[in-house]
């Protein structure tokens, strides 16, 4: 029988940015996996990333809020069973070798990578520029979750924003080695900052309020 409680439950969860399901006042398996999620973002919240001083170069200081994305990180390059993710070629968008247990290595949304450092191009006309943006600036990603931080450098660009037509809510890849130091299990719910030449950068391409990646106008 439906329960207003689960009912409201459900609308506070999709408010929030998770997908319960329908709401319809019963507890099936996707109200159950996104009531797990948020427990997870809450644990985060709890005990959140020891932020880099986000100071532009002109001086004005940067809200934290605008330097820290919270949300879903899967795995990529290798599942977190150690098999071979059948959905990656295990080769990073510069060339690292990602299919392998032990590099420490991130890949964040293709809009998150061009809008945060200043391009305005598609991922197919910003994609060599980045990565000379990465190399020239030093720039590593600060991951945390349940109160561990892993450092690691931007490897490779996604996860997708959409899947099959399917809206997708992954806000970063994590390697193998980073996901089971941060023992995600393969998806979790961690906060990251990007931090260039020693400072956290304001994130833009991402959607805090729905949740995903924004999308990017233009030829691909």
């Amino acid at each position: 029988m439906p329960s207003r409680f689960v009912q409201s439950v459900q609308s506070f969860l999709k408010d929030s940015g998770f997908v319960p399901g329908p709401l319809d006042g019963v507890i099936g398996s996707q109200t159950v996996a996104a009531w797990n999620l948020f427990l997870d973002r809450e644990e985060v919240k709890a005990d959140p990333p020891s932020p880099v001083k986000p100071v532009l170069s002109t001086g004005e200081i940067v809200p934290e809020s605008e330097t820290i994305v919270t949300g879903i990180a899967t795995v990529f390059g290798l599942n977190y069973n150690g098999s071979r993710d059948e959905g990656d070629n295990g080769e990073g968008a510069w060339g690292v070798k990602t299919a392998n247990t032990s590099i420490l290595g991130v890949s964040l949304p293709e809009a998150v990578l061009i809008l945060t450092f200043g391009l305005s191009g598609t991922w197919r006309q910003e994609a060599a520029a980045v990565g000379e943006f990465l190399k020239k600036h030093n720039v590593l990603v600060h991951v945390t979750r349940a109160g561990k931080t892993v450092v690691a450098p931007v490897v490779d660009a996604g996860p997708a924003r959409t899947y099959k037509g399917k809206l997708l809510h992954n806000a970063i890849d994590l390697t193998y080695a980073v996901a089971h130091a941060l023992e995600t299990n393969g998806e979790a719910i961690v906060s990251y900052q990007i931090v260039s030449d020693g400072v956290a950068l304001p994130i833009k391409g991402w959607d805090r309020v729905n949740g995903c990646e924004v999308a990017l106008t233009g030829v691909a």
